[in-house]
């Protein structure tokens, strides 16, 4: 890993900063991110910082269904238990709310748009704090299991939201 100290200029206003920054070397992220590594470095090197990790189409569109293709179960699991309890709250509200569950899980979606590059680097950088005591041979062996991506997860996060509509129907 590098460390590095940078200063940063934005906007013409000067900003110094001695912070230590650790990046992952490429190896490291094309070990973790499996398929399409170089999308994940460039927005990670744009947007260095720990919460934003540049806006990502595919979690706008597909929320629950990239975090757990990306094997962010985790987050996954979270992000459907406070949609799953808004929406029934929204369902059995004795007040009769006229909110529209959509506007809700939009919401998410833009969340994990803007945040979810982030989340997934922060998960990164979590497996390598794991691993740093271990052989580069060994550390690209776990961050293949602990990232990549599993279709597997894909599918079952697709059956699942699949069989909740068809019960939200009967």
């Amino acid at each position: 890993m590098r460390v590095s100290l940078y200063r940063s200029y934005r906007q013409g206003l000067r900003i110094i900063g001695c912070v230590d920054k650790v990046y992952p070397e490429d190896w490291q992220v094309d070990a973790f991110v499996g398929s399409n590594p170089k999308y994940y470095k460039n927005k990670w090197k744009e947007h260095p910082g720990k919460h934003y990790g540049g806006w990502n189409w595919v979690p706008f569109f597909f929320g629950l269904e990239w975090l757990a293709y990306r094997k962010m179960y985790k987050q996954a699991i979270i992000a459907f238990l406070i949609a799953l309890v808004i929406n029934l709250i929204l369902i059995f509200s004795p007040l009769h709310l006229d909110i529209d569950g959509k506007l809700f899980s939009d919401t998410i979606n833009i969340f994990f748009a803007f945040f979810g590059n982030g989340m997934y680097r922060k998960k990164l950088m979590a497996n390598l704090k794991k691993t740093k005591d271990i052989k580069q041979a060994q550390q690209v062996l776990i961050l293949k299991k602990k990232g990549g991506v599993s279709f597997i997860s894909l599918v079952i996060c697709l059956l699942f939201e699949a069989g909740l509509l068809v019960m939200m129907f009967m």
